[in-house]
Order: structure tokens, then sequence, then C-alpha cells
């Protein structure tokens, strides 16, 4: 099974609790070692439609956010922790993760709070998934999230899905609050 279909299926158990797990499965089923990537998208969107049928909102955010900050290399996180070095404020900072193409390319400051930008979509299993639940996008605040928070240890980092082009927005968009 392909190894973020796994991080969901542990994440639903892990936080969703063995009973959300075993309604969601008894949906979806199992997902066949060595399936395509078409095959992969397909069941990726069934997974996601069970889970909005089985869990509300705030659940769905608990359960693929930490799927996103398993996306996030460690070598990505090292290479912004050397941009912070070289820098001396967040504008400076965040100019230097676009211009190395970090977290969408797009990140900026507005009203205290880092915006990030996604003008397409990052995910190689969610490029795969047709009519995709919006919700799915929760997984890349995680990624964000990890990021900062690694980066800026001693801070405590949210960060929020603001709006998703799978919900029919131009771009998706993300609040880091530090």
């Amino acid at each position: 099974m392909p190894n973020k279909i796994t991080n969901i299926l542990d994440s639903i158990q892990a936080n969703g609790g063995g009973a959300v797990f075993a309604t969601v499965m008894q949906q979806v089923g199992t997902l066949p070692q060595g399936a395509t990537p078409t095959r992969q998208g397909k069941y990726l969107t069934k997974l996601m439609s069970a889970l909005e049928e089985t869990c509300d909102a705030e659940t769905i955010r608990h359960i693929m956010q930490p799927c996103g900050r398993l996306c996030l290399s460690n070598s990505t996180i090292a290479k912004a922790k050397g941009i912070l070095h070289t820098t001396d404020d967040m504008e400076s900072f965040l100019s230097q993760l676009n211009a190395h193409h970090i977290g969408g390319g797009q990140l900026h400051t507005q009203n205290g709070s880092i915006i990030g930008v996604y003008s397409h979509c990052y995910c190689g299993l969610g490029k795969h998934a047709p009519d995709l639940s919006p919700s799915y996008c929760h997984c890349s605040a995680g990624w964000y999230e990890r990021l900062f928070s690694c980066v800026f240890p001693d801070k405590a980092v949210i960060s929020t899905l603001l709006q998703s082009r799978l919900s029919g927005a131009e771009d998706c968009r993300f609040r880091i609050d530090l």
C-alpha cells in the first residue's frame, strides 16, 4: 500500500479512533499493493468522502494535519533553518524561502501572520484524485505547521487552511501564526 495512504489510515486510527477507522474501512476496503496512481487517487477520493460522512470538520483537520507533517523532509527543514541564519527579519526570511521554492514560493506576511499560497497542488497523490474533498488540504496546513515549528522551536505554531483550489478558489491559502 502506498506510503501516503498508509499515513492517512494510520492517522485515522490514531486521531479519529477505532470506531471511526472501522467505519471508514468498511466503506473503502483495502487498496491493493502495487495500485496504479490513478487507482490510488480514486481510493483517496473515496477515503476522504468516507471521512466526511463519518467525522466533523474538526476531526478531519485533526486527522489530516499529521499526514502533512510526515510529508515534509528533514532536508527541507535543514535548508529552511540555514536560510533563517542568513537573514535579518521575517520578510527577508520569507523572501529567501520563496527564492528556494520552499512552501510554495509565495510566502508573505499579512496582519502579523504568515500567509502561504499554493497556485497548484504539490501533492503527487492528490493530483490523481478526481473530485477530491477540500478537506484533504488540511494535510498541507500540517506541512506548514511542522516547517515553522522546526524553524522556530520556541514558538507555538498554528497553521490554518483558509481556502482551497479543490473548493473552487483560485489558489490554496494558509495562515501560519507564530
